[in-house]
């Protein structure tokens, strides 16, 4: 009864008049700033700097940890657990700064680096990042993962993608003679993504690559059951086929997957 009277005495809600499609407000129809001869010149500039993966992260880690790390400072077994080691960071008497957080764990066939961390040696070279990787190994499978955003400074500028402060969001599978990818990054304005690509034989290519335009709209382009032509569209309008040679992607993460 108590609820009765609670709901019967509400007072009733005023009638909205439902919104027909005539009124709905129109799409926005997205044109694209890039020309599809500009798109295939972007392209190859991203790929330029390389695919961002886990071993050079890994590797720049380890190094300057060892470069000029103690016990103190940051810790032992590449983590950052020494009681100086937080976020403003600590410095070794020889002038290395170790800051924020770096964990290594390493289990059977796994690695991972937790990496919110700074190090910076005396003379300025860096790396840095705010994310993390893994590196999964079984027999002839590896799946390598990135997460983040990562920075190295070196002594000298290589144009690497890892000196241009990227962000990712990447996973890379190796097996059976096939690559499958599935996320992307940006570096400098220039995004790239894949959603489970698959990377093996030309004859069997037909997956779209996707790469951003200005407008805030997406580029594909689709194999056509081969490495260098596929139909090139913006927000699905087709601007026909295009030549661009996608065994760049295959001979990088080829490599990649080959180091360790």
């Amino acid at each position: 009864m108590i609820l009765w009277l609670v709901v019967g005495c509400t007072k009733p809600k005023e009638e909205t008049v439902p919104v027909t499609m005539e009124e709905q407000p129109p799409a926005v129809e997205l044109e694209p700033v890039w020309s599809p001869e500009e798109v295939i010149n972007n392209l190859d500039a991203l790929l330029a700097y390389g695919i961002p993966n886990p071993y050079p992260i890994r590797d720049r880690y380890f190094a300057l940890y060892d470069e000029g790390g103690t016990p103190d400072c940051p810790g032992t077994n590449y983590n950052f657990d020494a009681p100086d080691a937080d976020n403003a960071g600590c410095t070794t008497n020889d002038g290395y700064l170790y800051a924020g957080l770096g964990e290594v764990r390493v289990q059977d066939d796994i690695f991972e680096l937790q990496c919110d961390c700074r190090i910076v040696t005396p003379d300025g070279r860096m790396i840095r990042g705010a994310g993390n990787i893994s590196i999964f190994t079984d027999g002839q499978d590896t799946l390598l993962d990135i997460r983040g955003s990562f920075l190295e400074i070196k002594a000298e500028y290589e144009a690497t993608w890892l000196e241009e402060l990227p962000s990712i969001s990447l996973s890379i599978f190796g097996g059976n003679g096939e690559i499958f990818v599935n996320g992307g990054y940006t570096i400098n304005g220039l995004s790239l993504y894949m959603e489970s690509f698959v990377f093996a034989s030309c004859a069997l290519r037909e997956d779209p690559l996707y790469f951003r335009d200005p407008s805030g709209g997406w580029w594909t382009w689709t194999a056509s059951n081969s490495c260098t032509k596929g139909e090139l569209a913006f927000q699905g309008q087709s601007f026909g086929e295009y030549e661009w040679d996608s065994k760049q992607i295959d001979r990088e993460l080829e490599a990649m997957l080959e180091a360790e």
